[in-house]
């Protein structure tokens, strides 16, 4: 079901065509995708998974003098009337279409379920003092409401390759340095440890309890210490530099001989689905990029399911395998991405 947002024409209320014309609702169903707008269910973030482009209900013209009048949230289907009309009715027919011919269905609950969890962000209490310092050091941080004491919510979307976040609004909390997150009060913050290997090796059915490197070195006996393992474990994953033995215990020639099988001409999709454009994209790149766009995924998985558990405690910012949130209750050790798939994390006072 494709529904247009109430924002293009002004109201609290949104247009949705079914079988008897066009209606209008004052709920957007779960299982609809949303034209217009920001929403948790934007058809143009669907879409843009495999460069999918909507097609424009307003001429740039019309954008152009909407802007050049300072009208925020122009009320178009009045200002146009009847070429508005036309417009949404065409722009209705072909986007249905787009949705009826999507080949990664299969996707499709995990990304609402990650959507949710993105768009459940809530705004959190800030220390003013270490704040106005960040300021002064020309730290970009907007979205400071003075009334309540708190940073707006962040406001992500994923229209990247590999489905990792990128903020469109509120704090640039993934450009942040890690010792500017103190300007937050009250919070802690969960981060999984070495996400991406364990999570390869949790495709293979293998745990490694304790410390990664030290364990995966001690059991293959490889010389050096644990700082040389760690490098050598990270550029195996990538192609920098292979190391055999590392290649064998991660099954790196077998994972890329899959992955090269998997693809439909320039397409790859991850572990829960997501379609990757990997043309031109062979060997260990092919496996960095499916590795990255399933560790994005199992991280939003990981997230939702804990705090849905656990809803004492609030969400604020997501910074890619992190997140930042308050509340009592206790943390565990794993979070479960699915229901066979559990992960290792490190839980820490932000100070």
């Amino acid at each position: 079901m494709l529904v247009f947002n109430g924002i293009l024409f002004g109201t609290e209320t949104h247009l949705v065509k079914d079988e008897n014309g066009f209606r209008w609702i004052e709920e957007v169903p779960e299982e609809a995708f949303v034209y217009g707008g920001r929403h948790r269910y934007s058809v143009d973030e669907w879409l843009s998974i495999v460069d999918d482009p909507l097609p424009s209900l307003i001429d740039k013209k019309y954008k152009r003098m909407a802007q050049e009048l300072g009208l925020e949230n122009p009320k178009w289907q009045k200002i146009l009337g009847p070429s508005f009309n036309k417009a949404l009715k065409l722009a209705n027919e072909e986007v249905a279409k787009k949705l009826k011919d999507v080949k990664y269905l299969e996707y499709e609950s995990t990304w609402r379920e990650c959507q949710d969890f993105i768009w459940s962000m809530k705004p959190t209490k800030i220390n003013r003092v270490r704040y106005a310092s960040l300021k002064a050091m020309k730290v970009n941080l907007p979205g400071f409401n003075p009334v309540t004491g708190s940073l707006d919510p962040v406001r992500y979307d994923r229209k990247t390759k590999t489905g990792r976040l990128r903020v469109v609004s509120g704090p640039s909390v993934l450009t942040i340095r890690a010792e500017h997150r103190n300007l937050v009060s009250g919070c802690r913050q969960i981060d999984f440890k070495n996400m991406e290997p364990r999570l390869l090796l949790a495709f293979l059915g293998k745990e490694v309890d304790g410390d990664l490197y030290e364990n995966i070195q001690k059991e293959l006996n490889i010389k050096g210490d644990r700082s040389y393992v760690k490098v050598s474990i990270i550029s195996s994953l990538y192609g920098s530099r292979v190391v055999p033995e590392i290649s064998r215990f991660f099954a790196m020639d077998e994972w890329i001989k899959q992955l090269e099988a998997s693809k439909e001409k320039h397409i790859l999709k991850n572990y829960f689905g997501r379609p990757i454009n990997v043309k031109d994209v062979h060997g260990h790149h092919l496996l960095s990029l499916w590795l990255q766009s399933s560790a994005a995924d199992a991280a939003l998985l990981g997230f939702s399911r804990f705090f849905k558990e656990n809803p004492t405690l609030v969400p604020h910012w997501i910074i890619h395998d992190a997140c930042i949130f308050s509340g009592e209750g206790t943390v565990p050790e794993y979070l479960y991405i699915n229901d066979s798939i559990k992960l290792p994390i490190e839980c820490t006072e932000i100070k």
